[in-house]
């Protein structure tokens, strides 16, 4: 009998020990699903659930300051000493993008960038990393009004750095990968071009070139450009403890290439859940030198639908 107390007691105080919270939108109230948090003093980072919940240990003092954010919104450093609600508001960082009445006889549509088939290597993103691209339009687009239509990400979902070479079965792939754009300020990107981040729940059956529809939205290429970014958030049904440290490598893989584009004028950028800031992809720090790789001007392959407005 007093065995069976004192295990309840222990079930019961270790049950204490944790505290759930539900991070949402400040202005929508709705749950804000795989945001990163990081505890800044242990280095370690996770993400929320899809509802937009996670646990905190209250007995771990080492958490008193979580950093958090996520796409789309504008960042927030909570101190869980002090902390004693259960919901956490994020406040969302939008452009709000100006109405253009579009012509039908005045459109032309048609594909620029990089597609399918063109000559990539299969670039691994880690769990909590971010690949972004700056992206700037050449030719005649320039000075014209260009809505973005779709935009679509070739993708390798076996295990392979080269394109064509012998390669593995495919794996049983589970990969939430959440997608946005942003306006460029200062060669940087700035505020958020979707209300939301656009979530993939990426499986071995999904296709090979990642297709996103956005058709109903206002998106147009400003003449600094537009920002895209990738995030790799992993597993849905394991989001918890990222180390610093940590060299898992998730399905599917971007690709990148050293191809010049005629259409677009491109730069690569990345950062992690334990950065706050995007910096320059530098390749040669990755040693491709030693697989044969020389030039270290790598773009990643995005493909975008246009529709051009002739003024």
């Amino acid at each position: 009998m007093r065995f069976l107390f004192c295990l309840l007691f222990i079930s019961i105080q270790s049950f204490s020990q944790q505290r759930k919270l539900v991070l949402v939108d400040a202005v929508s109230l709705d749950p804000v699903p795989y945001a990163s948090l990081f505890y800044t003093r242990l280095n370690v980072g996770f993400y929320t659930d899809s509802d937009g919940t996670f646990e905190i240990n209250n007995e771990n003092k080492n958490q008193e300051t979580l950093l958090i954010s996520c796409m789309g919104y504008k960042s927030a450093i909570i101190d869980l000493n002090n902390f004693v609600k259960d919901t956490i508001f994020l406040t969302p960082q939008i452009e709000y993008l100006k109405e253009v009445t579009v012509m039908p006889q005045n459109a032309k549509t048609r594909f620029v960038g990089y597609g399918k088939k063109t000559k990539k290597i299969s670039w691994p993103l880690r769990r909590g990393n971010q690949i972004g691209a700056l992206m700037r339009l050449s030719g005649y687009e320039r000075g014209n009004h260009v809505k973005i239509k779709a935009i679509q990400i070739p993708v390798n979902k076996r295990d392979r750095f080269y394109e064509g070479k012998d390669n593995l079965n495919n794996q049983n792939i589970n990969t939430i990968i959440k997608v946005n754009l942003y306006t460029i300020n200062d060669n940087k990107p700035s505020e958020t071009m979707l209300e939301k981040p656009i979530i993939i729940n990426f499986n071995q059956n999904s296709s090979d070139v990642i297709s996103i529809d956005l058709t109903g939205k206002n998106i147009f290429f400003s003449k600094d450009g537009i920002y895209l970014a990738i995030e790799m958030v992993g597993d849905p049904t394991y989001l918890k403890s990222i180390q610093k440290a940590d060299k898992l490598f998730l399905l599917p893989r971007i690709g990148i290439t050293n191809k010049p584009n005629k259409d677009i004028i491109s730069v690569t950028y990345q950062k992690s859940i334990f950065t706050e800031n995007w910096e320059i992809f530098d390749f040669e720090k990755l040693s491709l030198n030693s697989v044969g790789i020389k030039n270290i001007d790598f773009k990643v392959v995005i493909g975008m639908q246009i529709e051009t407005i002739n003024e």
